[in-house]
């Protein structure tokens, strides 16, 4: 069978100077060279900032035609789109979930109170107190890299990162503990890449298509979704989580206090190709559930702890004469 030819010879990609972006658009580049052979493809660093300001920069570049495609993190993405560009594929995700690194190789179950723990996302944060209040958080800006030069350095004993961010580095063999997306709810659009274009340029549409993954991009709209709607300030403490399975998808998601003391925190499901629908519907059961007062940073009760309730419960069974005494 005769190969396709590329509809061009050579494309551009964007992507934040930095090196974990930089690294995941050489791993786009990579793959479209093997679906297009002959395909000249090259990566342009773009100046930035991190998190949304990055992708921004990413976005200005091929509106100004510096490059053809860019390669944006999803999780960065602001709600809704910009005029003029269209994603033209979301490739497959990369593991959605978040992983820890610790200076002792110990779990989370397992360490110390008062144990120094590097975040760099308020969703992080809130969800590790959540599940540990004892802990201290160390807020941290930079990427992976900059967060395990922070902990080389003594600055904290244990970092919270994405696993994307440390594959594309080659680091996970660092990884002490893997959490899973019921444990530590990833941020919308984690792990995955969306690839933007102009929206009149058919060439560089038609090039990045084959990248695209159906049940990745229904999921991250799915996310988006949700995002759009709970309207948080940037980097609110929230996590939302959706996957397909057949023609369904199931979607997770939380809204929680900076604390973690305070939390709404609900699942739900629908048709995969109603994913924006299924992302919104979320997004009101959650607010119905509080969501909407810890987002105003109104007061509302403290969420049980129903492990720690029936703890002291059998506890003060225990403690109880037997047979219970009669008046």
């Amino acid at each position: 069978m005769d190969k396709i030819a590329a509809p061009a010879e050579r494309i551009v990609l964007a992507a934040s100077d930095h090196l974990v972006p930089l690294a995941r658009a050489q791993a786009v580049a990579a793959d479209l060279r093997a679906v297009w052979p002959g395909l000249d493809v090259e990566v342009k660093p773009v100046r930035s900032g991190r998190g949304r300001s990055a992708v921004d920069a990413v976005r200005k570049a091929v509106l100004a035609h510096v490059a053809d495609v860019g390669v944006a993190d999803a999780r960065d993405m602001p709600a809704g789109s910009t005029p003029g560009l269209v994603t033209g594929a979301v490739p497959q995700r990369s593991d959605p979930r978040d992983a820890m690194v610790s200076r002792w190789d110990k779990v989370l179950a397992y360490l110390p109170a008062g144990t120094r723990v590097g975040t760099s996302t308020a969703g992080r944060s809130a969800q590790l107190l959540r599940r540990r209040g004892d802990l201290s958080i160390v807020h941290m800006a930079g990427d992976a890299r900059d967060c395990l030069d922070r902990l080389d350095g003594d600055e904290c004993d244990a970092v919270v990162l994405s696993v994307a961010s440390l594959d594309a580095l080659g680091w996970i063999d660092r990884v002490t503990e893997f959490f899973d997306t019921d444990q530590l709810i990833p941020a919308p659009g984690q792990g995955a890449l969306a690839l933007e274009h102009r929206k009149d340029d058919r060439v560089a549409a038609a090039i990045v298509a084959p990248l695209d993954d159906p049940s990745s991009a229904f999921a991250v709209t799915a996310e988006r979704a949700c995002l759009a709607r709970l309207a948080p300030e940037p980097d609110a403490p929230i996590g939302v989580f959706a996957i397909t399975d057949g023609d369904h998808m199931f979607i997770h998601g939380i809204v929680t206090t900076p604390d973690g003391t305070r939390t709404a925190r609900l699942r739900w499901s629908g048709p995969w190709r109603e994913a924006e629908d299924v992302g919104t519907t979320l997004a009101e059961l959650l607010l119905s559930a509080g969501g909407r007062e810890i987002l105003a940073g109104e007061a509302i009760p403290p969420t049980v702890n129903f492990a720690e309730v029936h703890r002291r419960r059998l506890a003060e069974e225990w403690d109880a004469p037997y047979p219970p005494e009669e008046a």
